[in-house]
Order: structure tokens, then C-alpha cells, then sequence
């Protein structure tokens, strides 16, 4: 091993003895993840092996002794890198497991030289590799043999031809050479077409002239390739010649996917010394200059090329000039690298070649080149590359997909090594979790590699300008006519530019006419909340709140405001970012947004669209006002881009460019490189996929069918369908089934809402169904003073019955009390006797006294099933769902079918319409209609950081002492009812904040098996607030965005205040008890303040606790480490830390939590 190797595990076994705990399974997972312990892929719950069981294998690394001696092992990835392996270890290795079965391996950054490859091959017995979907040797030792036995072991018997499926190939730093590397390309185009990613940087290729031709081959026909990593080899202008050649058939001929291509530090633009002064005729200089002449064909016809390196090549300003001029029309490349070469890129993906002629032009260019490294070296921490996966997924199709990939791509360490105090069981989720990471980092040059500079990173400290690499955000700046500035018509403003500091203010933005919903708080100042969108404070300030009212935006006919957007690629800089306007022909500032006096002035020239005529075509760029001035302006905008990042990240709006590199998401793009004017504004057709409810399910005749099966499964409603028969023997119980599923979605809302008026949130269990509920389902008018008697005696019923009580009642009684006679039931009286029908004063009334004894019955029913039993979620007291609906349809026939007045399906249809069941469905419909739509989703898209603080915050209140599997944040209906009365909404009463729970739950299916239906998720939380807003008495569905906003603004705001102050009492309290506790330590004070700061910082969702990612987020910061090391406390293994400090087992830790278990371990330390 290694000596950095050996020193770790010889920290790991020091570590072990200081904590008296045994070497078991445990601390072998904090040094090798599942994927390295060879985690069963058919069996995904079997045992791992428990360390030490491979003695025998003597020298085998402590990780590698999880594996069994015996019979080989089924697994499906091996991932050992930076494990100093040699090649006797890989023998021991694959001795134990069946190789065949194996998809991916990763053995980077070992020892393996040639020898390995026969290895490999006596593994593999002489077949092909079929089953292997990546292989991973990089930073080895393989050289010229070891390529060549490669090849020859995958290209398998000649004479039995095998395709494989091999789609990532990383060979990095192994000297493999020319001749290896050819005969490599030449196998990979014979038998691997599904290679998606291939890495020969760094294998000293160039020396001969045969590479280039190989590779040319490979490009052109891997139509599946995406990514190819050449860097930091000899690759002359001959080798680039065949390489560009085949980028050009791979997008032009195949149409082919390569999006990404890496050939820095390599000699593409070396030219001998007369080259560099004169045009030369020698074979490199012909080369380069031919090479160029490829590349720039590749630029103007390839628009499949997403990110390209070309840094450190030589290139001579003459050869940049030549690309920069081909670049001018393409606008599918976002991201170019050409560091070390005699040309820089701007701020929008144009070529800038340093001619020395223009001594001016360079010395203004090389400041304005400083001034934009200065910005982008302003990019706060949350904002580079590698936390962008932090932020929230609120994406749809392919981008979820980017969006997790990028998350786990810059998660260095395995998933499995969090979980060290877990049971000695591997999930099936932790497989799956653990298959997502190694696939992400077996890939070639994945995200991770767009911001890595590894060994030369020092040199790449110079900004770059690339879009992707320094993760760029797509700025929105508008003009608001009417409202940003003074014009008195809609007509005053015919054309808007935006000017930007970041190439001061040399090519505007054109802004395009378009329109918005308009909400008229946002242009109130003393009605806007936290939230200023639209900037009226600002406008206030700039005018002064008399002249601010006077202020209001333009609408068009159908009442939608007018404005002028743009969009601009900028960098996400705390720096603040300076804008000019050009309204018509002159500089304005816009009232909107922050104003700024200069004390000097900048300069900025007029521009025009560039339109030759009405229909002419519009240029991609501005033109410059022939004839005009540069103009001074001492007044100017601010906007902060890193803020409105931040926002846009958090709220979904917003994603990571490299993400981009699908060329199905890039539609969502408004900004292109090298452009900066469009005709019109691509908006897109808002669906309710791509929204912020696309989590919810929402109803369908589907999910009631489930239900009603479900339901069917616990009830007797068959058995009482099947009764009839005999009485109607042409019945169609199918037919009678079908209209009851068609009403189920009817009969849930109401059993929903009829249960929930009545239910005492403090019981904090499931809720049911009461007596008093399911009168006024059949009867609206029923009152319990006025029906004293018959409530009397059905309280005499029911005073024993609980669901819960070890007593059961086995006969039913009946209406009319003890002293009525009993009757036998019989065949033909269905389900009561007819003695127990009242003469009544109107129908409904008839219903309410029917449906007392059939509620008593229903209940009473269900009292021996078995499946029943096994349920979580049953309430103490009332009927459930399945009870309700049986109760419901034996009602309905004894209204009718007893006394011969209906056939059945028409006794079920009019007692229906009787008592109005669809009533409460009708409102559910109508909240959905209204909510799901543009401009409701914006509105939670503005508020969703205050909204997930909040529903965090809620959720850890009130819960149910019974787990609710299934999500990991989820609030509890008494959470609900004190959130809702937090928000002090007076339009509310307290059975509409009951009534806005139900509304905006999901439909359960399995209802009452687990106490999921008393809980909300996030996205029901939301449909909830929508809920609460349609309750109001004079709520039309054509206000619901209007309504919501002034939820959202004044009452939310109103439960966030309510719940810190409870929170920070709470963390008061728990301060007073430690220093109650520790107070003669004079430390204690430092450590509870330093928690706190953690805490603050590290909090990212405001739920009060921190998760293992936010744990060694903050945690890894040197001055917390250092902080933490002045009061005697060594943080050492974070991972180990979190587990110790994790009291509760629950993979997140409170203050509480962190406070007890660091005081606890700085006396073990001081102990020891």
C-alpha cells in the first residue's frame, strides 16, 4: 500500500482501539462503500460479508476482507479507486466474485500495470467483456502492453464477432502511446456502439501521426458518443486536422451527440518560428493553418457541440481571428475555452484575438478583461458549480434526471458511508442510491470535470468566460412603461435597450415587447410585502409616495400589463452590476430598480435593432446609431445578480447550464450565445407537468376506482347487492357497482368533509365519521336540539361502542329503544325491519332517521374483519371511509327498495340527488380549476423560500406519535389547524380551516392502513393555502391569483413570525437548561455560541436541524474547525462526529442534540 494509504487505515485502527469499539461491519462500511464491498444486485436485502472473514487472503486491504472465500460472488460493480492496488491484489480480487456478472469497475489511481489486463482476460476466461457497461483505469501503469492486451481482450475472438455494451472507456494518464491507442479506436468502432464517454488524456499521444486518423474513424461512426477527453498530449495540426474532420462527420454526417470535447495543453497551433512572424509554407505551419480552417467548418455547420477546450494550443491571434469569425453565426457552443492562447473570449461566446498593432484597443480590452475577472471571482460559495445540486428539483422530464446526476456528481463520497449506524441490512433504496452514484462517477469527463482544474489549476485562475464552467444565470431585466418611467401613452415607448458594466456597456440587450399578469398591490408601496418584485419601494423613493400613486403601469384589453423584457447570460457576482436604459433615443434610469450617481461618468453609444425596413431580417446583435456620439451618464441601475441567482435556484426557475448540454432542455433557454436580440420572446405553454403542483395527484375517475376496490375489500356493500338478486333476479349488480364508482369521487368528499367538522384535533389520531356528521350528510337542516329523543337514544347506543374496547357489541338494536320488540331478520327484509320506519315530516328527514340505525349497523359490521384489524389508522370513534359508504348505500335501499318503490339502480340515483351529495365535490373541483394554473404557480414560485421555511418549521409541531412513513417532511392536520390560525385570516372561520385540510389532501387510496390521510406533504401544503383562500364567502374562481397574493403576503407572514418566536423560545429554554447544567464551565458560553452560528449558517431549509450534507457543508470550514479547536474540542471524522451526535438514529440533529453530544465527547477528550 500506499504510504498516504497506510497512514489512514493506521488513523482508522487508532481511532477504533481510543473508542474501545470492535473492527465489525460498521467501521469497515467508514472505509469502503457498498459498491467496494460488492453489494448483491440480484439480492438486494442478503447480509454483506463481516470483516475479517478473509484472513486467508492475508495482505488484502481492511475493505476488501468483507469478501467471502468460497464460491464467487454475483455483483455488479466494483469500485476501489485510490487504493494503491497492484496487480496481485487485483488477482485475489477477482477470484472472488463471478466477473461476468459485472457492469461497472472503477480501479483508478492504483498500481496496475500489464499484468492486470491478463488478469482481467484469465478472469474473463477468453470471452468478451458483454456485460460491461464502464471500465475505469485511469492513473495506472498500464503503457504501450497493457493498451494493446486491453484491446485484444476486448475485441474477443475474431472468429465469434460480439457486440459490447460498453459506454464509458477512461484511460487517463496510463502512456498507452499511438499504436495502443489506435488499436484501441479501431476495436471501439468494431464492437462498442453504444460509447457514450472515452478518455485518453494524458497517454503521451501525438507522437507519430497515426492517432489522429483513429480517432477521426471512431468520430465517425459512434453516433452515441457524447464526451471525448484528449487533453494534455502532443496533438499537432496534422492529429487536429482528422480529429475536426471527424467532429464534423459525427454532427453533420450521423447526426452523432458529441457535446463535449476536451484537447487542452496540446500543440494544435504550433507553428515553427517563421510561422509565428510570416505566413510559412512548411508541413506544421500548412497543418495548423488547415486545422483551423476544419475547426471553423465544425463551428459554422455542428450544432451539436456544447463545450469545447481549446486552452494552451498555441493558437496565434490570426488563427483565433479566423474562429472568431466563423463563431459569429453559431449559437449552439455556450461554453469555450481559450486560456494560453493569443485570444480571450467575452461575455457573450465572441472570440476577442489580441492584435498588437492596436496597442489601445488591447490595453482597454486587458482592463475590461480584469474587471470581469474581478466579477466572476466574486461568486459566492452557494453559487459556484458544485453546489448547484443543492438546490431544489422543481424540474420535469430530462433535467430531473440532469439535476439529480449533478447532485450526486459532486457528492465525492459514497452514499453508503453516511449510513454507519444503520442496521446490518442494506435497503433496497440504498442500493438503488448507491448504483445512482457509482453510474454518475463512472462516467468521462462528467459535471464534475467542467470546474476541475486539477494539477494546473493555478494557471486557470484567470477567468475563462465560460457560460458553464463558472455556472452563469440567465438575468431578467424589464422596463415597465407607465411605472418605470414618466411616458403618458403606451406609444411613448417604441424601443428599449438594457446596457450592462460587464463589457462597459458596449452591446445592449434588446428588450422585447410583451405582457404579464397584473396585480395591483405590487404597485402599492404600502401594500407590498417582503416580497417587492416589481420595485415600488424604489419608485417611492425616487418620487416620493405622493407622486408614487400617481405611477401605474399600462394595460392592454384583456387587463394584462405591458412591458419590455430582456434577457442577458451573466455571471452570478455579489459585485453589484450596473445598467443603463435606451428608451427610443436617450439614457434613462428606470424607477424600478436601485439608482446610483456616478462620480464619473461612463460613456455609452445609441443603438438600433439593425432591421433593413419593416420586414427586414433582425440581426443577431445591435447595431451601433451611425453618426451618434458617445454619450455621458452620471446616473445609473444596480441590479445584484447573486441575489436574483439565489432566488431563482431556490424557486426552480433556474438550473445549472451545464445541464443544458441535452439538447432537449435548451429550449428553455431565452438567451443563446452571441446573441442579444430575438423577435419576439419564446414563451412557453405553461402545463401543469411543468409546474410547481406537478407533485400533487390530483383527482381522477381512476384513482376513485381504487378506491371503491379497496373500500369493496372491507365492507359488505357486495354482500347487500348480492341479497337483491334474489328479490330482482334481472338485477345487474355490474352495472349498480359502476354508478357507484362513478359517484365515489362524490361519496369520499363528502364522508371527508361531513368527518372533519366533527373531529377533535387533540386527539391527535385518525379521524372518523360521528353520528352528528352523517346526519347532516343526509340531512343539511338536521339539528340535534330539535331531535332530542332520537339523539338521546343513539347516544344510549353508542356509549359503549369504541372501536378500540375489548367489549364488542354482537347484536344490533334498534331504533326506537330497548323496549321495541325484536324482529329476526329475514331474506327479504334486506337489511331492517320495517317497523323501524318513522312517519317523517319531509324526505330528508326520513333519510336521518334510516340512516341512524344503518350507521349503528355499519359500524357494528365491520367489527370481526380481519383485514380491519390490521390496519394503523382506524379512529377510536366514528365510522371510516369503507363503513361510510356501506352505511351510504344501505340507506339508499332501505329508503326505497324495502317498501317496493324503486328498482335498486334507481333508488341509489335518486336518493343521490336527494341529499346533494356533490356538493362538497363541486368546491374540490373548482379549488382545482382555479389554483392549478400560470399565474398561481409564479405566485408560489415568488414565496416558495418563505413557504418551505414555514412548512418545515410546522412540520416538526404536533406529530404523531406513530411514524408516517413515505416522505421525510410532512405536517400533521393539528400542525395544519395552529398554522392556519397563526395566519390570523378573519375571512376565515374555524370549520373552513378544517375544511381547507381536506380540500387540499391528496385522495388515499389505502385509507385508515397507515395515518397517511392526517398528514400533508409539501405539495399538499400548497394546494391547502389555495384551499383556505377559496373558503372565503366572497371568493370568485377568477380571483384566486389576486386572493392568493394577499395570503401569501399578509398572513403568511404573520404563522412565519409566530413560529420563530415559539422556535427561538424554545432554543431559549434549551440554552437555560445547559448553562443550568454546564454553568461553571466557562467554555460553554463559546460552544453555544459557536452551535449557534453552525446553525445559522448551515440551516440551508430552516428546519431547525442539520442534515449530513449541511453538517459537513459548514462544518468543513476551517474557521468553525478552528473555533471549535480554542474551547478543546478536535471535530476529526465528520462523518463519525454526525453519527455520535445523532442521538435519535434519525440521519438529522437538533441544537439539543449538538450542544449535549459535543460537551459530552470534549470531557471524554479532556478525560483522555
Amino acid at each position: 500500500r500506499s504510504d498516504a494509504h497506510a497512514q489512514t487505515w493506521s488513523s482508522w485502527s487508532t481511532r477504533a482501539q481510543l473508542l474501545s469499539r470492535p473492527p465489525d461491519r460498521k467501521w469497515h462500511l467508514r472505509q469502503a462503500s457498498i459498491s467496494a464491498s460488492l453489494a448483491q444486485g440480484s439480492s438486494p436485502r442478503k447480509r454483506l460479508a463481516s470483516l475479517g472473514s478473509l484472513s486467508s487472503l492475508g495482505k488484502v486491504p481492511e475493505a476488501m476482507q468483507s469478501l467471502k472465500t468460497g464460491a464467487p460472488q454475483t455483483s455488479e460493480y466494483l469500485h476501489f479507486p485510490g487504493w494503491g492496488l497492484d496487480d496481485d491484489y487485483a488477482n485475489s480480487l477477482f477470484q472472488q466474485i463471478q466477473i461476468t456478472t459485472l457492469r461497472h469497475i472503477n480501479l483508478s489511481d492504483n498500481r496496475l500495470t500489464e499484468s492486470f489486463v491478463r488478469v482481467l482476460g484469465e478472469a474473463y476466461e477468453g470471452q468478451a467483456l458483454a456485460s460491461l457497461e464502464s471500465l475505469h483505469l485511469a492513473q495506472n501503469r498500464l503503457g504501450h502492453r497493457g493498451g494493446m492486451g486491453l484491446a485484444q481482450l476486448l475485441l474477443g475472438q475474431p472468429d465469434k464477432p460480439t457486440r459490447l455494451g460498453l459506454r464509458e472507456l477512461d484511460l487517463a494518464e496510463n502512456a498507452l502511446g499511438d499504436a495502443a491507442c489506435a488499436e484501441l479506436c479501431e476495436v471501439l468502432q468494431r464492437r462498442c456502439f453504444d460509447l457514450v464517454g472515452l478518455s485518453f488524456a494524458k497517454n503521451k499521444l501525438g507522437e507519430t501521426s497515426k492517432v489522429g486518423a483513429a480517432l477521426s474513424g471512431l468520430l465517425a461512426s459512434g453516433r452515441k458518443l457524447q464526451a471525448l477527453d484528449l487533453h494534455w498530449n502532443k496533438l499537432t495540426g496534422i492529429d487536429a486536422v482528422h480529429i475536426f474532420q471527424g467532429l464534423q462527420d459525427n454532427s453533420v454526417q450521423i447526426q452523432g451527440q458529441l457535446v463535449r470535447v476536451n484537447l487542452a495543453w496540446n500543440s494544435i497551433g504550433l507553428r515553427c518560428i517563421d510561422g509565428i512572424s510570416r505566413e510559412c509554407k512548411c508541413d506544421a505551419c500548412r497543418h495548423c493553418s488547415k486545422s483551423v480552417s476544419v475547426l471553423a467548418s465544425v463551428f459554422q455547420e455542428c450544432d451539436t457541440l456544447f463545450h469545447l477546450d481549446l486552452s494552451y494550443n498555441s493558437l496565434c491571434a490570426a488563427d483565433c481571428a479566423v474562429l472568431g469569425e466563423a463563431l459569429r453565426k453559431n449559437h449552439s457552443l455556450f461554453g469555450l475555452h481559450l486560456i494560453g492562447n493569443e485570444a480571450t473570449v467575452d461575455d457573450i461566446g465572441n472570440v476577442c484575438p489580441r492584435l498588437p498593432e492596436d496597442l489601445q484597443v488591447l490595453m482597454k480590452g486587458e482592463g475590461l478583461r480584469q474587471a470581469m475577472d474581478e466579477c466572476v471571482r466574486s461568486t459566492p460559495r452557494k453559487l459556484g458549480l458544485d453546489r448547484i445540486g443543492h438546490y431544489s428539483e422543481d424540474q420535469v422530464g430530462a433535467e430531473v434526471e440532469q439535476t439529480h446526476q449533478l447532485k450526486l456528481a459532486y457528492e465525492m463520497s459514497s452514499p453508503s458511508l453516511k449510513m454507519v449506524e444503520k442496521a446490518e441490512v442494506f435497503s433496497e433504496v440504498d442500493l438503488k442510491l448507491e448504483k445512482e452514484w457509482v453510474g454518475v462517477h463512472s462516467k468521462v469527463q462528467s459535471a464534475t470535470s467542467f470546474s476541475a482544474g486539477g494539477e494546473i489549476e493555478e494557471v486557470r485562475l484567470s477567468a475563462r468566460c465560460c457560460w458553464i464552467c463558472e455556472n452563469w444565470v440567465e438575468e431578467v431585466i424589464s422596463y415597465i412603461p407607465g411605472w418605470s418611467g414618466q411616458e403618458t401613452a403606451l406609444d411613448d415607448v417604441t424601443e428599449v435597450f438594457a446596457y450592462f458594466s460587464i463589457d462597459a456597456f458596449a452591446r445592449p440587450t434588446r428588450l422585447v415587447k410583451a405582457t404579464e399578469k397584473y396585480y395591483a398591490r405590487q404597485f402599492e408601496p404600502s401594500r407590498v410585502g417582503r416580497s417587492d418584485t416589481k420595485g415600488a419601494r424604489n419608485v417611492a423613493a425616487a418620487l416620493g409616495s405622493s407622486e408614487c400613486k400617481d405611477r401605474q403601469p399600462f394595460l392592454d384589453k384583456d387587463g394584462r400589463m405591458i412591458t419590455f423584457k430582456g434577457y442577458r447570460m451573466l455571471p452570478p457576482s455579489y459585485l453589484n452590476m450596473q445598467v443603463i436604459f435606451q428608451v427610443n433615443g436617450s439614457f434613462v434610469c428606470a424607477d424600478h430598480l436601485k439608482q446610483v450617481r456616478l462620480k464619473q461618468p461612463v460613456f455609452a453609444t445609441l443603438h438600433c435593432d439593425g432591421r433593413q425596413g419593416p420586414t427586414g431580417k433582425l440581426p443577431s446583435m445591435p447595431v451601433a446609431i451611425e453618426g451618434c456620439a458617445r454619450e455621458a451618464v452620471f446616473r445609473v441601475n444596480e441590479i445584484n445578480v447573486s441575489t436574483d441567482a439565489r432566488n431563482w435556484f431556490e424557486t426552480g426557475m433556474a438550473n445549472a447550464l451545464c445541464l443544458m448540454e441535452d439538447p432537449r432542455l435548451r429550449f428553455s433557454l431565452e438567451v443563446a450565445p452571441r446573441m442579444l436580440q430575438r423577435d419576439r420572446p419564446s414563451r412557453q405553454s405553461w402545463g401543469y407537468q411543468k409546474s410547481i403542483f406537478k407533485d400533487y395527484r390530483r383527482d381522477s375517475d381512476e384513482t376513485a376506482r381504487q378506491c371503491f376496490d379497496h373500500d369493496i375489500e372491507l365492507n359488505r356493500v357486495e354482500l347487500c347487492l348480492k341479497r337483491l338478486q334474489k328479490d330482482y333476479p334481472n338485477l345487474d349488480i355490474t352495472a349498480m357497482r359502476e354508478y357507484i364508482v362513478s359517484n365515489y369521487r362524490q361519496l369520499m368528499a363528502a364522508f371527508a368533509a361531513g368527518s372533519i367538522l366533527t373531529f377533535d384535533a387533540s386527539i391527535r389520531q385518525s379521524y372518523g365519521l360521528s353520528m352528528r356528521g352523517f346526519m347532516r350528510i343526509l340531512n343539511p337542516d338536521y339539528n340535534p336540539d330539535t331531535d332530542l329523543v332520537e339523539s338521546l337514544r343513539t347516544a344510549q347506543k353508542l356509549q359503549t361502542f369504541s372501536r378500540f374496547d375489548s367489549q364488542k357489541i354482537r347484536s344490533p338494536k334498534h331504533a326506537e329503544g330497548p323496549s321495541t320488540p325484536r324482529t329476526p331478520r329475514t331474506r327479504k327484509t334486506l337489511l331492517t325491519p320495517k317497523q323501524c320506519v318513522v312517519t317523517p315530516k319531509s324526505p330528508r328527514s326520513i333519510n336521518a332517521d334510516l340512516g341512524r340505525l344503518h350507521y349503528i349497523a355499519a359500524a357494528r359490521a365491520s367489527q370481526d374483519n380481519l383485514l380491519a384489524k390490521q390496519m394503523q389508522g382506524l379512529p377510536p370513534k366514528g365510522l371510516t371511509r369503507y363503513e361510510f359508504v356501506e352505511a351510504i348505500v344501505r340507506t339508499a335501499l332501505a329508503r326505497y327498495v324495502e317498501n317496493r318503490q324503486l328498482q335498486p339502480p334507481d333508488a341509489l340515483r335518486k336518493f343521490f340527488e336527494e341529499i346533494d351529495l356533490g356538493a362538497r365535490l363541486r368546491r374540490r373541483i373548482m379549488l382545482q380549476d382555479a389554483l392549478f394554473c400560470e399565474d398561481c404557480c409564479l405566485l408560489v414560485r415568488q414565496f416558495l423560500k418563505d413557504l418551505h421555511k414555514v412548512f418545515n418549521v410546522y412540520s416538526k409541531r404536533l406529530k404523531f406519535p406513530a411514524a408516517v412513513q413515505g416522505e421525510n417532511a410532512l405536517m400533521s392536520y393539528a400542525a395544519w389547524l395552529e398554522f392556519i390560525q397563526d395566519c390570523n385570516a378573519t375571512f376565515l372561520n374555524q370549520d373552513d380551516h378544517r375544511l381547507a385540510f381536506v380540500l387540499g389532501k391528496e385522495i388515499c387510496v389505502e385509507q385508515h392502513k397507515t395515518l397517511q390521510h392526517m398528514v400533508l406533504s409539501w405539495s399538499e401544503f400548497v394546494v391547502c393555502l389555495g384551499a383556505a383562500v377559496s373558503l372565503a364567502k366572497d371568493f370568485k374562481p377568477a380571483e384566486m391569483a389576486d386572493r392568493l397574493l394577499d395570503f401569501l403576503q399578509d398572513n403568511v407572514p404573520q404563522a412565519a413570525k409566530a413560529a420563530q418566536q415559539t422556535q427561538d423560545a424554545a432554543t431559549k429554554q434549551t440554552f437555560a437548561s445547559t448553562l443550568a447544567k454546564y454553568g461553571k464551565d466557562p467554555e460553554v458560553h463559546k460552544i453555544i455560541g459557536t452551535i449557534v452560528k453552525i446553525f445559522q449558517d448551515g440551516d440551508d431549509d430552516a428546519s431547525g436541524t442539520l442534515t449530513v450534507d449541511e453538517f459537513h457543508q459548514v462544518l468543513n470550514q476551517k474557521h468553525i474547525a478552528a473555533s471549535f479547536q480554542e474551547v478543546g474540542v478536535s471535530l476529526g471524522d465528520l462523518t463519525l462526529l454526525f453519527s455520535r451526535l445523532d442521538a435519535d438514529g434519525s440521519r438529522s440533529i437538533t441544537q439539543q442534540e449538538f450542544i449535549d453530544g459535543l460537551l459530552k465527547l470534549r470531557a471524554q477528550m479532556a478525560g483522555l
